[in-house]
Protein backbone atom coordinates (compact mmCIF):
# COMPACT_ATOMS: atom_id res chain seq x y z
CA UNK A 1 0.00 0.00 0.00
CA UNK A 2 1.40 3.36 -1.00
CA UNK A 3 1.97 6.17 1.47
CA UNK A 4 -0.83 8.08 -0.25
CA UNK A 5 -3.32 5.28 0.41
CA UNK A 6 -2.09 4.95 3.99
CA UNK A 7 -2.67 8.65 4.45
CA UNK A 8 -6.18 8.40 3.06
CA UNK A 9 -6.92 5.45 5.35
CA UNK A 10 -5.69 7.36 8.40
CA UNK A 11 -7.76 10.41 7.44
CA UNK A 12 -10.81 8.19 7.04
CA UNK A 13 -10.24 6.65 10.50
CA UNK A 14 -9.71 10.07 12.08
CA UNK A 15 -12.84 11.39 10.36
CA UNK A 16 -14.85 8.42 11.58
CA UNK A 17 -13.67 8.86 15.18
CA UNK A 18 -14.44 12.58 15.01
CA UNK A 19 -17.92 11.82 13.70
CA UNK A 20 -18.55 9.36 16.53
CA UNK A 21 -17.41 11.92 19.10
CA UNK A 22 -19.61 14.61 17.56
CA UNK A 23 -22.63 12.28 17.49
CA UNK A 24 -22.04 11.45 21.16
CA UNK A 25 -21.90 15.16 21.99
CA UNK A 26 -25.18 15.71 20.12
CA UNK A 27 -26.80 12.81 21.98
CA UNK A 28 -25.61 14.08 25.37
CA UNK A 29 -26.85 17.60 24.58
CA UNK A 30 -30.18 16.19 23.45
CA UNK A 31 -30.50 14.12 26.61
CA UNK A 32 -29.60 17.13 28.77
CA UNK A 33 -32.22 19.25 27.02
CA UNK A 34 -35.02 16.75 27.72
CA UNK A 35 -37.20 17.57 30.71
CA UNK A 36 -40.13 15.21 30.14
CA UNK A 37 -39.14 12.50 32.63
CA UNK A 38 -38.25 12.41 36.32
CA UNK A 39 -34.70 11.42 35.37
CA UNK A 40 -34.42 14.96 34.00
CA UNK A 41 -35.44 16.36 37.38
CA UNK A 42 -32.60 14.48 39.08
CA UNK A 43 -30.05 15.45 36.43
CA UNK A 44 -30.85 19.16 36.50
CA UNK A 45 -31.57 19.06 40.22
CA UNK A 46 -28.00 17.93 40.88
CA UNK A 47 -26.71 20.99 39.01
CA UNK A 48 -28.94 23.19 41.17
CA UNK A 49 -27.81 21.44 44.35
CA UNK A 50 -24.14 21.87 43.43
CA UNK A 51 -24.65 25.64 43.22
CA UNK A 52 -26.35 25.76 46.60
CA UNK A 53 -23.63 23.62 48.21
CA UNK A 54 -20.86 25.75 46.69
CA UNK A 55 -22.37 28.95 48.08
CA UNK A 56 -21.68 30.27 51.57
CA UNK A 57 -25.42 30.68 52.21
CA UNK A 58 -26.49 28.29 54.98
CA UNK A 59 -30.30 28.32 55.24
CA UNK A 60 -32.11 27.80 58.53
CA UNK A 61 -34.90 26.19 56.52
CA UNK A 62 -35.92 25.49 52.94
CA UNK A 63 -39.28 26.90 51.92
CA UNK A 64 -41.07 25.20 49.03
CA UNK A 65 -43.61 27.28 47.12
CA UNK A 66 -46.44 25.36 45.49
CA UNK A 67 -46.68 21.65 44.73
CA UNK A 68 -43.57 21.44 42.54
CA UNK A 69 -41.61 23.57 44.97
CA UNK A 70 -42.67 21.34 47.86
CA UNK A 71 -41.11 18.11 46.55
CA UNK A 72 -38.02 19.93 45.23
CA UNK A 73 -37.53 21.70 48.57
CA UNK A 74 -37.72 18.38 50.39
CA UNK A 75 -35.11 16.86 48.10
CA UNK A 76 -32.77 19.84 48.49
CA UNK A 77 -33.21 19.98 52.28
CA UNK A 78 -32.49 16.27 52.54
CA UNK A 79 -29.24 16.72 50.65
CA UNK A 80 -28.15 19.71 52.73
CA UNK A 81 -28.21 17.71 55.96
CA UNK A 82 -30.31 18.61 58.99
CA UNK A 83 -32.25 21.46 57.39
CA UNK A 84 -35.97 21.88 58.02
CA UNK A 85 -38.46 21.98 55.17
CA UNK A 86 -41.53 24.21 55.18
CA UNK A 87 -44.20 24.60 52.49
CA UNK A 88 -46.53 27.39 51.38
CA UNK A 89 -49.10 26.57 48.72
CA UNK A 90 -50.01 29.02 45.96
CA UNK A 91 -53.30 29.81 44.31
CA UNK A 92 -54.16 31.65 41.11
CA UNK A 93 -56.32 31.47 38.05
CA UNK A 94 -55.58 29.51 34.90
CA UNK A 95 -53.81 32.39 33.15
CA UNK A 96 -50.24 32.78 34.40
CA UNK A 97 -50.54 36.56 34.11
CA UNK A 98 -53.14 36.63 36.89
CA UNK A 99 -52.02 37.67 40.39
CA UNK A 100 -50.76 34.93 42.69
CA UNK A 101 -51.86 34.57 46.28
CA UNK A 102 -50.92 32.20 49.07
CA UNK A 103 -53.65 30.71 51.32
CA UNK A 104 -53.21 31.62 55.01
CA UNK A 105 -49.90 33.30 54.23
CA UNK A 106 -49.94 35.72 57.16
CA UNK A 107 -50.68 32.94 59.66
CA UNK A 108 -48.03 30.65 58.15
CA UNK A 109 -45.29 33.27 58.10
CA UNK A 110 -46.14 34.31 61.66
CA UNK A 111 -45.69 30.68 62.71
CA UNK A 112 -42.43 30.33 60.76
CA UNK A 113 -41.07 33.50 62.35
CA UNK A 114 -41.89 32.03 65.76
CA UNK A 115 -40.21 28.72 64.91
CA UNK A 116 -37.14 29.90 62.99
CA UNK A 117 -36.67 33.46 64.22
CA UNK A 118 -37.00 36.98 62.89
CA UNK A 119 -33.65 36.96 61.08
CA UNK A 120 -33.84 33.48 59.60
CA UNK A 121 -31.94 32.58 56.45
CA UNK A 122 -34.40 31.06 54.00
CA UNK A 123 -33.85 29.19 50.75
CA UNK A 124 -37.08 29.73 48.80
CA UNK A 125 -37.67 27.06 46.16
CA UNK A 126 -40.01 26.76 43.19
CA UNK A 127 -39.93 24.04 40.55
CA UNK A 128 -40.29 26.30 37.49
CA UNK A 129 -40.40 30.05 36.88
CA UNK A 130 -42.07 31.18 33.67
CA UNK A 131 -42.71 34.88 34.28
CA UNK A 132 -41.70 35.02 37.92
CA UNK A 133 -45.12 35.96 39.31
CA UNK A 134 -44.83 33.50 42.20
CA UNK A 135 -41.45 34.70 43.46
CA UNK A 136 -42.34 38.36 42.90
CA UNK A 137 -45.65 38.04 44.78
CA UNK A 138 -43.99 36.13 47.61
CA UNK A 139 -41.14 38.62 47.96
CA UNK A 140 -43.59 41.52 48.19
CA UNK A 141 -45.48 39.74 50.94
CA UNK A 142 -42.26 38.69 52.67
CA UNK A 143 -41.02 42.29 52.84
CA UNK A 144 -44.24 43.17 54.64
CA UNK A 145 -44.58 40.13 56.90
CA UNK A 146 -40.97 39.06 57.57
CA UNK A 147 -38.73 41.99 56.62
CA UNK A 148 -35.70 40.66 58.50
CA UNK A 149 -35.59 37.29 56.77
CA UNK A 150 -32.61 36.81 54.46
CA UNK A 151 -33.93 34.99 51.40
CA UNK A 152 -32.23 33.37 48.43
CA UNK A 153 -34.26 32.02 45.53
CA UNK A 154 -33.75 28.68 43.76
CA UNK A 155 -35.62 27.22 40.80
CA UNK A 156 -35.16 24.02 38.85
CA UNK A 157 -36.29 25.43 35.49
CA UNK A 158 -36.28 29.09 34.45
CA UNK A 159 -37.86 30.20 31.19
CA UNK A 160 -36.28 33.17 29.40
CA UNK A 161 -39.46 35.20 30.03
CA UNK A 162 -38.84 35.18 33.80
CA UNK A 163 -38.17 38.58 35.39
CA UNK A 164 -37.90 37.48 39.03
CA UNK A 165 -34.58 37.27 40.85
CA UNK A 166 -33.03 33.79 40.76
CA UNK A 167 -29.95 32.95 42.82
CA UNK A 168 -29.63 29.24 42.05
CA UNK A 169 -30.74 27.60 38.81
CA UNK A 170 -30.93 24.06 37.48
CA UNK A 171 -31.52 24.83 33.80
CA UNK A 172 -32.63 27.79 31.69
CA UNK A 173 -35.20 27.16 28.94
CA UNK A 174 -35.82 29.20 25.81
CA UNK A 175 -39.56 28.54 25.98
CA UNK A 176 -42.13 26.97 28.26
CA UNK A 177 -42.40 23.21 27.58
CA UNK A 178 -45.80 21.58 27.00
CA UNK A 179 -45.46 19.98 30.45
CA UNK A 180 -42.96 19.33 33.17
CA UNK A 181 -42.29 15.78 34.44
CA UNK A 182 -44.54 16.23 37.48
CA UNK A 183 -47.46 17.30 35.22
CA UNK A 184 -47.72 14.04 33.26
CA UNK A 185 -50.79 12.60 35.00
CA UNK A 186 -54.13 13.81 33.65
CA UNK A 187 -55.59 14.40 37.11
CA UNK A 188 -52.68 16.51 38.37
CA UNK A 189 -53.52 20.08 39.45
CA UNK A 190 -50.62 22.51 39.39
CA UNK A 191 -52.04 24.82 42.04
CA UNK A 192 -55.13 25.68 44.01
CA UNK A 193 -57.73 27.35 41.81
CA UNK A 194 -59.66 30.37 42.96
CA UNK A 195 -63.18 29.57 44.26
CA UNK A 196 -64.79 31.42 41.36
CA UNK A 197 -63.11 29.06 38.92
CA UNK A 198 -63.00 25.74 40.71
CA UNK A 199 -63.73 24.39 44.16
CA UNK A 200 -60.66 24.51 46.37
CA UNK A 201 -58.86 21.19 46.78
CA UNK A 202 -59.12 19.71 50.27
Amino acid sequence: MSLFNVGLTLLAIIGGVASIIQIRIWILNWQDSRIDKFASVERHGLKLLEQVEADDFQPDFVLGIGRGGAFLAGWIAGNLGSVCIEVIDRRHQEQSTEPVDFPYLEEKIALLRKIHGEGAKVLVVEAAATRGNTFISFERARLRLAPDWVCRYAVLYEVDTNIARIDFLGRRLARTPPRYPWHNRVGYRRYLRRPDRERLAP
